[in-house]
């Protein structure tokens, strides 16, 4: 970042693929180089750009109306720990989590007086997610592995979707 810039300024696309070229010549914990050579742009917003949006274990896909009820199951029990969210939706950032339940959440506000286009779960899903709820909170994967790895993302994505094909649980 310029001395002469104080400035925000939004990223552009050719911002994005600067920055992900920086990080690959860098590295994912050199901020300081890497903004260095990013025109008005910070150390932290550089790697809060590249956590939260760019980085490629991220995804963008739809959320399906499972994840949704997860999210919603989980808000209830827990409020707003958006990172403490994470190991259940694989590939998904803290902020990503967030600004999908801000979308839910207006639009269970706005369909309060009506019908709401946000499906309940069934009670086959319910289970599933207090199951995972409760063997992740009471400790089952405890020492295993750590929950922010690439393994644990792999892990719960394959018991969400076994869970909801099999017809032989719950």
């Amino acid at each position: 970042m310029t001395e002469s810039s104080s400035m925000r300024t939004k990223f552009l696309p050719e911002d994005d693929n600067l920055l992900m070229k920086l990080v690959e010549k860098h590295g994912r914990d050199n901020w300081i180089a890497v903004s260095e050579e990013m025109k008005y742009k910070s150390a932290r917003q550089c790697r809060e750009r590249y956590v939260h949006y760019l980085s490629p274990e991220l995804t963008n896909k739809t959320w399906t109306k499972e994840e949704d009820g997860l999210l919603k199951k989980m808000y209830m029990q827990n409020g707003p720990k958006w990172s403490s969210y994470i190991p259940y939706f694989p590939g998904r950032s803290a902020v990503n989590i967030k600004n999908r339940w801000a979308t839910l959440s207006r639009r269970l506000k706005k369909n309060s007086e009506g019908e709401s286009d946000v499906e309940e779960p069934t009670k086959k899903t319910e289970q599933c997610y207090d199951f995972i709820i409760n063997s992740c909170f009471s400790g089952i994967f405890k020492g295993k592995f750590d929950i922010f790895s690439p393994k644990a993302d792999s892990l719960m994505s394959g018991l969400i979707y076994e869970m909801l094909d099999s017809d032989s649980m719950f």
